[in-house]
C-alpha cells in the first residue's frame, strides 16, 4: 500500500513538473490594427528560458510607426527600432522581451507579430559542441604542417652542421659549406618568424571563441541550477531534491560540458603560448645564424662562436613540448565528440 502510495505520488509530481515545464514554452503578440497616436507596451516571458529566440514580422508605416524590442535590462536588442516590412529573427540572452509599439498620426491597417520562443537546449548543447571542437582543431592546425616540415629541416640541417663542425680541423675549406647553412637556417626561420602575427591573431580569435562558448555553456548550467529551485516552489514540493531528478541527465551533461571547456581552454592557451615561444626563440636564432654567417665571412676567428652556436636544446625541447599539448589536446576533443 504505501509503495502504491509512493508511485502515485511520484506519478503525481511529474504530471505537475511536465505541465509546468511545457506551457508558456512561446509567447505571441499580435495586432491587425493600430490605433493613431498609441503606445502598445507588452512583457513577453518564458521564465525557465536562458536563451529565447525571437521573431518579428508584420507591416508599418516606415520610419513613423516604430518597434522597440528591449531585453530584461531595458537595453535595445536591434541596432535602430523597426519600421516598415518587418522580418527580424534574433537570439537573445534572457528569459524577458520587453516590447514598445509607437504608432504614427492615423489608424493604420498594418500588422505586427512579436513571438518568441524558448531556444531549445539540447540543440543549443550540440551547437557549442561542434563549435568547439571547430574552433580548437583550427587553432590546433594553423601552419602546424608548415611549421612542422620547417622544424625538421632545420633540425636536420643543424645536426650536419654540428658533425661536420666538430669532425674536423681544417676550417677553410669548410667554410663557404658553413656560411651556407647558416642562410639556410636563416632563412628557414625568417619563414617561420613571418607567420607569427598569422598564427598568435588566429590563436586569439580561436581562443575568444572558445571563451564565448564556455561562458553561454556556463549560462546554461546555472539555469538548469535555478530551475529545480523555481520548480520545487511552483510545485509546493519543500524538498528541491525531489525534483532534481527530472533535471538530473541536461543538468549532468551542462556540468560535463562545461568542466571539459575549462580544461581545453587551458590546455589550448598553454599550446598557444608554446608556440609563441617557439617563434620568439627562432627570431633570436636567426639573428645569430645571421650574425654568425657575417662574421665567417670576415674571420676563421667565428669558428669557435659556431661551435658553441650549434649545441642547440631549447628548441627541439619546446618543440616535443608542443608535441606532448597537441596530443593531450586531441585525446580530450576524442572525449568531448
Amino acid at each position: 500500500m504505501k509503495l502504491s502510495l509512493v508511485c502515485l505520488n511520484l506519478c503525481l509530481l511529474l504530471l505537475t513538473f511536465t505541465t509546468f515545464a511545457v506551457e508558456d514554452q512561446k509567447q505571441v503578440f499580435s495586432l491587425a490594427e493600430f490605433e493613431r497616436n498609441r503606445t502598445y507596451k507588452k512583457i513577453l516571458s518564458i521564465p525557465d528560458a536562458y536563451e529565447l529566440e525571437v521573431h518579428v514580422t508584420g507591416n508599418t508605416e516606415a520610419g513613423k510607426e516604430k518597434v522597440f524590442l528591449c531585453n530584461e535590462e531595458n537595453q535595445l536588442i536591434t541596432n535602430t527600432p523597426l519600421s516598415g516590412q518587418l522580418n527580424y529573427q534574433g537570439v537573445i540572452v534572457g528569459s524577458i522581451i520587453r516590447l514598445e509599439f509607437k504608432t504614427g498620426t492615423r489608424v493604420s491597417d498594418g500588422q505586427l507579430t512579436v513571438e518568441i520562443a524558448k531556444k531549445d537546449s539540447n540543440q543549443v548543447y550540440h551547437e557549442i559542441k561542434t563549435k568547439l571542437i571547430a574552433s580548437a582543431n583550427k587553432l590546433l592546425e594553423i601552419n602546424a604542417a608548415e611549421i612542422k616540415a620547417m622544424l625538421e629541416q632545420h633540425l636536420s640541417e643543424l645536426t650536419v652542421l654540428r658533425d661536420k663542425v666538430n669532425e674536423v680541423q681544417e676550417i677553410k675549406p669548410l667554410m663557404p659549406e658553413v656560411i651556407t647553412s647558416l642562410m639556410n637556417l636563416a632563412k628557414v626561420y625568417h619563414r617561420l618568424i613571418a607567420l607569427h602575427a598569422t598564427i598568435t591573431r588566429t590563436h586569439q580569435q580561436e581562443l575568444e571563441e572558445i571563451r564565448l562558448l564556455k561562458q553561454r555553456t556556463q549560462g546554461y548550467r546555472d539555469k538548469t541550477q535555478k530551475n529545480v529551485k523555481l520548480y520545487a516552489s511552483a510545485t509546493g514540493s519543500s524538498e528541491p531534491g525531489d525534483l532534481s531528478t527530472v533535471y538530473a541527465t541536461e543538468q549532468a551533461l551542462w556540468e560535463k560540458l562545461f568542466t571539459q571547456e575549462v580544461e581545453l581552454e587551458e590546455k589550448l592557451i598553454a599550446f598557444s603560448q608554446k608556440i609563441s615561444a617557439l617563434l620568439v626563440q627562432l627570431t633570436e636564432r636567426a639573428k645569430i645564424y645571421q650574425k654568425s654567417a657575417d662574421l665567417a665571412f670576415m674571420s676563421e676567428t667565428a669558428w669557435g662562436i659556431l661551435k658553441g652556436l650549434t649545441q642547440e636544446t631549447e628548441i627541439p625541447k619546446l618543440s616535443g613540448e608542443i608535441s606532448n599539448e597537441d596530443d593531450a589536446i586531441r585525446k580530450l576533443l576524442m572525449q568531448i565528440q
